[in-house]
């Protein structure tokens, strides 16, 4: 007699063994039933052991019948062999991964441990130290120190290709440094992210969704009470110019609209520190100007920390508390200007005001020599 191949049939599997579909059903991890080539019944039947992982233990096709002769007795199906001496326990892995680290090469200037009197004084918001990130053979950021007081708003201006954003993934926890630490609030959060918002350039709205649900998309990841949530946004709709267009459509928006959408979708996760990369360069002159002096007073209201990237150094000028001017490559600070424009300001008298003009000579002229180094 021909040997036998079972038929993909749960009633003859072997106990407990059952098809993928129904494994999940019954949250049976490891037992299943995966097709092996583009016949519909070609199949492999899989088991997974305590301390085992999958492992093949026999393959049939439908076609693959046994045969017998008229009048002889059914044979019992076969049950597939043991497979618990074929594998050693392996590790299961994490569901939450820890952030990926780049390939970094070794600091090229001595010990890239910030020496003591680097150390930020107590009670900064943001504490950024002796940070060093590279990629391969090439560094972005070196030796960047420097803190945020609370409540500050402190602008980063430099050529592109400088660091900046690198230097912002740090901060915000998306790459972990080779060297230095990124603080906040006295707590160490280099390479953990979460305790910021972060705001990019573009908008990145889903097309598909109406306004308000754009908004609350990142409570809704955290997992946050649905209508709480929206009641939330709602509230804060008038404050964003957004009232009347929570059913509204990206397509059906401007693009201050959307801007101000993204920075709400950011405000609603309730971080005190807010990391803004360039958030109003895509924008023409007028809704940029515009989009500026709201959010100015909104970060006066919310009492918000904002550290801020901007290729305009008269947008810089014109928000900040502090600039610092970064160089590079590799990223480093080439210099860090106090703006002492008092405050509310308006823009056409801070751009027409002889201070001003004396600040951005300053930081032009440091943006220059990086350039010319």
């Amino acid at each position: 007699m021909s040997t036998f191949s079972p038929r993909v049939n749960d009633a003859l599997l072997p106990a407990g063994c059952v098809t993928g579909t129904t494994a999940g059903r019954q949250g049976v991890p490891g037992r299943r039933i995966r097709r092996t080539s583009r016949c519909p019944a070609a199949v492999s039947v899989f088991s997974r052991h305590e301390n085992a992982p999958f492992s093949t233990v026999v393959t049939s096709t439908m076609n693959d019948k046994p045969q017998r002769s008229s009048g002889e007795p059914r044979s019992p199906p076969a049950r597939p062999p043991s497979t618990d001496h074929l594998a050693a326990p392996v590790p299961t892995p994490e569901v939450n991964m820890p952030v990926p680290q780049a390939t970094f090469r070794p600091p090229q200037r001595g010990n890239a441990e910030p020496l003591p009197q680097q150390r930020a004084t107590a009670g900064a918001e943001l504490s950024v130290c002796g940070l060093q990130v590279s990629f391969g053979d090439f560094t972005a950021v070196q030796d960047l120190t420097f803190e945020v007081q609370r409540g500050e708003f402190l602008s980063i201006v430099g050529r592109s290709g400088c660091g900046k954003t690198s230097l912002f993934n740090a901060v915000a926890g998306l790459l972990k440094p080779y060297a230095g630490t990124v603080e906040y609030r006295g707590d160490d959060v280099s390479g953990r992210p979460g305790h910021a918002g972060y705001m990019l350039q573009r908008d990145h709205l889903f097309p598909w969704k109406k306004l308000l649900d754009n908004v609350v998309i990142g409570l809704d990841v955290l997992g946050s009470n649905r209508k709480a949530s929206r009641e939330k946004a709602r509230a804060l709709l008038p404050r964003f110019g957004l009232e009347g267009f929570q059913d509204a459509y990206p397509g059906q928006l401007s693009g201050g609209m959307k801007q101000r959408a993204a920075l709400l979708r950011t405000v609603l996760l309730d971080r005190d520190l807010l990391l803004l990369d360039e958030p109003f360069g895509a924008l023409d002159a007028i809704t940029r100007g515009e989009l500026q002096a709201w959010l100015l007073d909104l970060c006066d209201e919310l009492q918000k920390t904002v550290l801020f990237i901007t290729h305009d150094v008269e947008e810089a000028i014109y928000l900040s508390d502090r600039v610092m001017v970064m160089n590079g490559p590799p990223g480093h600070i080439a210099d860090t200007v106090a703006v002492d424009i008092p405050r509310p300001r308006h823009f056409a008298d801070v751009v027409t005001s002889q201070r001003f003009t004396e600040l951005k000579h300053r930081l032009l002229d440091d943006i220059s020599a990086g350039r010319t180094a």
